[in-house]
Order: C-alpha cells, then structure tokens, then sequence
C-alpha cells in the first residue's frame, strides 16, 4: 500500500513540474513595404486579377526558414510570420498596383471581379540566408510575373524580379528588416514593368 502511494504521489509530482513548464513565446512578424508614388503611363482601359501563389510548400506557412550555405535549412523556433510569404507577396502586389490606378481595376483572387488580363505571381525564394560560418546573412526574393489575356489566355509579357540584401543582424529580425527593404525594392520595379504594357 505504501509503495502504491509513493508511486501515485511521484506520478503527480512530475505531473504538476511538466504543466508548470512554459514554451518561450513565438514572436511574429509582418513586412510593411512603403511605395513611394510615381508618375506612371496608366491602362485605363484595361483591368487586372491577380491568381494565387505558385510557390513551394514551405513559403505557404508562417514558419521562417533559413538556408545555411551551401545545403542545409532550418527554421526560427521563437520566429514566425504573422502572415505566409505567399500570401504577404500577393497582399503587397495588389495594394501596389491598387495604389498607382496604373488600370481601371484591381481585382485579388478571391474577388468576384474578373479582370480581362490575369497575372500570375511565382515565388520562387523568399528566405534569408547564411554563410557556412554563419559570419554573414543576405535575403533573397525571387518573383516571377506573367500576365495573360484572360480572353484568348495569349501571353502579354514575362518578367523575373530578383533583390538581394544584406542584413544587419544574423537573425530572425535581421532577415525581416533585409526582406522588407529587398520587397520594397522588388515593388518599386514591378510598377514600370506594368505600366510599360499600356499600349
């Protein structure tokens, strides 16, 4: 009997010490890339959807990975997005493009809108990377556009968009603030390259 009790209270002990352990917070973060207006040829007579992300399986979830040069990945425990990548690109595309009235409408995927030229967005990096000594770290975002004529689905134009940027610090906050500027960078292209089919 006594042996059962001293094995009942050990069980409860560790117990009560495992439900007292706390899991570190996850930190979350979100980009906010600021487009400075410019004086742009419009498509007044022309109106744009954007499609969803084609993109790979990891930029679909909040974790934030990491590329260890030359083959190894991981990701932040303590860090997160806020928001996946894929969907961060495509939120940030379409408040660009609405922002300039380059066309007469913007419309998201999820939209009723139809739009008579569609745009695909392929996301093909969007991750911080480090040296093999981890003494250094760099971002890269790597998109693709390509825009379609919805009617006859006739390719209009292509274009790849690539930005790198060096971080200030090796770590979860160092990529975030390296991506928002490389973002920002990307945007500040991809408005030309829009206006540039106007025709």
């Amino acid at each position: 009997m006594k042996m059962f009790r001293y094995m009942t209270a050990m069980v409860l002990s560790v117990l009560v010490v495992g439900c007292s352990v706390t899991t570190p917070a996850t930190k979350e973060y979100r980009l906010a890339p600021k487009v400075d207006k410019a004086e742009l040829k419009s498509c007044q007579h022309h109106s744009i959807k954007l499609l969803p992300t084609v993109t790979k399986n990891y930029l679909r979830s909040g974790a934030m990975h990491y590329i260890i040069e030359p083959f190894e990945e991981g990701s932040y425990i303590e860090s997160a997005w806020a928001t996946p990548p894929a969907d961060t690109i495509l939120s940030q595309l379409y408040l660009t493009l609405n922002d300039a009235k380059i066309f007469s409408a913007v419309y998201s995927y999820g939209s009723i809108g139809k739009g008579d030229w569609v745009v695909e967005v392929r996301l093909d990096d969007f991750v911080q990377f480090f040296d093999k000594a981890k003494k250094s770290s760099f971002v890269v975002i790597d998109m693709t556009l390509t825009i379609y004529n919805k009617k006859d689905r006739k390719l209009i134009a292509s274009k790849r968009f690539v930005q790198t940027q060096q971080c200030d610090t090796l770590d979860a906050q160092g990529g975030v603030e390296a991506l928002n500027i490389a973002l920002e960078q990307t945007l500040h292209e991809v408005l030309p390259w829009f206006s540039e089919q106007c025709r």
